[in-house]
């Protein structure tokens, strides 16, 4: 999540005849697909060049895959090195 990116896309659906709040605008687009799409689209006419998914990612409406991996690797990790510890005791 990039807290400029949601205020930048803010202002820009606000241009667009948007009247609610910063918490109104980040609710509605987590809520409303169509809301959603159309301020992808306005923020791609300012510049944005990425997909529909690198920007729910920049809004914050979608974890990062990289995330959920790393998690794993820990986990992982740990338990290996427990594992490796407790084979060495014996």
């Amino acid at each position: 999540m990039n807290e400029k990116a949601i205020q930048d896309a803010y202002e820009m659906f606000k241009s667009g005849g948007y009247n609610g709040s910063i918490d109104d605008y980040k609710q509605l687009i987590s809520t409303n697909g169509n809301a959603l799409n159309d301020s992808y689209e306005i923020f791609k006419g300012g510049g944005y060049n990425k997909d529909i998914d690198s920007f729910k990612t920049l809004m914050g409406l979608k974890k990062k895959k990289v995330q959920i991996g790393v998690q794993l690797w820990e986990v992982v990790h740990r338990y290996l090195r427990n594992l490796k510890e407790k084979l060495l005791k014996r």
